[in-house]
């Protein structure tokens, strides 16, 4: 089991939770925790930047899929940071690509919740 690393910055004044490891049903719960923190706390548009992630596994996207839901119903998103295309794959191949909103890098990412 990989021990995972959540960090939570402001960048522009937007909310960004790096995560840095191995997002696996191991370490999903651990991130859920402080995605929901950070959403208890009033923040409803947020970037999740996923450059340090190694692997993500099925449990892994369900969890942002839920955290995803659970934004929508109080009229908010996250936007994904996922820079390589090997990572982006995953996305598409299940097809949350065309759910989730995934940039390339933490610029786009921040242009996009700003613009």
């Amino acid at each position: 089991m990989a021990e995972i690393s959540i960090e939570i910055q402001t960048t522009s004044d937007v909310p960004v939770v790096r995560i840095s490891g191995e997002l696996d049903i191991d370490q999903a719960v651990r991130v859920r925790e402080q995605l929901d923190k950070v959403i208890d706390a009033g923040t409803v548009r947020f970037v999740i930047d996923l450059s340090d992630v190694s692997y993500i596994d099925s449990t892994g996207l369900g969890m942002l899929v839920a955290v995803h839901k659970r934004l929508v119903t109080e009229q908010g998103f996250y936007v994904l940071t996922v820079p390589r295309a090997s990572q982006r794959k995953v996305f598409e191949i299940t097809g949350l690509s065309t759910v989730l909103i995934i940039v390339e890098s933490l610029e786009d990412a921040l242009t996009h919740i700003n613009g």
